[in-house]
């Protein structure tokens, strides 16, 4: 203590540098700590679990001038009130008609019939005639899949779906993907998706079935699970042996966030085993993934 007191010259110097040096080291370990909230997984946990209502709203639009003159407002426009409501009856029933294409339009292509039963093969082209016919078969259908996906940059899925269908067309319809994100420094994040549907299949035929339904959203991780509704909607279709095309959209919400996701593939059938790629994507807040996908389903 003595010999700090009496040089203070020289020892001020080396305490200094005995701080920089500790300081140095505390920063790199604090650096070297994986951090999980740098990333787009940790993105979509702020769309998910952030309201929007905290953001400033817009400015109320200018009041209309109280000296504007309306002299003009009822008059010529009472002349065909009949025409006006024959046109808006007209685009009522138009936009009807347009909003349920996407369920009456397949079911009349393929010449459905609600009365008309049909049974499952034990899997695709196992008869070479598609998937569904009207011969005794069974009455139920299953098929998982399990798949990877990758956007060839620092994001990866590995997911999985179970569909069981019965010949009353009500089925369950249910998957998950494991997401993982590579961050800097090495450091990674993760967290699991997923959704679970009750589905009744409108539209069939030996090579083609569509179905639709509602469920729920989710995502998981160790700080919490939120949920979400979903509406579903997609196809099977059988073109011809080996092929498969198989094609579905998941569009609702998840936590404060609005989901859309789809998805699309191709795949060849060896026996009960289909071999498939294609595309995935997941469209969130801020959040989007554009992923190709590969994997195999096996029927059963």
């Amino acid at each position: 203590m003595t010999n700090v007191l009496s040089s203070p010259g020289k020892s001020l110097p080396r305490i200094l540098r005995t701080c920089i040096v500790a300081g140095s080291l505390a920063g790199c370990v604090v650096a070297d700590r994986p951090v999980c909230g740098q990333g787009m997984l940790e993105r979509l946990r702020q769309d998910v679990r952030t309201s929007g209502t905290d953001q400033p709203a817009p400015p109320p639009d200018p009041e209309p001038s109280r000296h504007e003159d309306h002299s003009y407002s009822n008059s010529g426009y009472n002349c065909c009130e009949d025409c006006e409501e024959a046109f808006t009856t007209g685009v009522f029933w138009l936009g009807l008609g347009a909003a349920t294409a996407p369920f009456w339009a397949p079911h009349a292509a393929l010449g459905d019939d609600f009365s008309v039963s049909r049974s499952f093969a034990r899997f695709p082209y196992e008869d070479n005639l598609g998937y569904m016919n009207l011969y005794e078969g069974k009455r139920w259908s299953s098929q998982f899949s399990a798949d990877y996906a990758t956007e060839f940059s620092n994001l990866d899925f590995i997911g999985g779906r179970l569909l069981l269908e019965t010949t009353s067309r009500w089925g369950i319809d249910t998957e998950m993907r494991y997401l993982q994100e590579t961050l800097p420094r090495g450091a990674r994040d993760s967290l699991w998706l997923g959704d679970c549907n009750l589905t009744f299949r409108f539209a069939q035929n030996e090579n083609m079935q569509w179905r639709t339904g509602v469920g729920f959203n989710w995502l998981d991780d160790p700080q919490q699970t939120d949920f979400g509704f979903n509406f579903t909607y997609g196809f099977d279709w059988f073109p011809r042996k080996p092929w498969v095309v198989s094609a579905g959209i998941d569009w609702g919400t998840l936590g404060h966030t609005e989901l859309f996701h789809f998805r699309g593939t191709v795949g060849a059938m060896f026996n009960r085993f289909e071999v498939y790629t294609g595309y995935e994507y997941y469209d969130f807040d801020r959040v989007q993934t554009n992923t190709l996908i590969g994997g195999v389903r096996i029927w059963f």
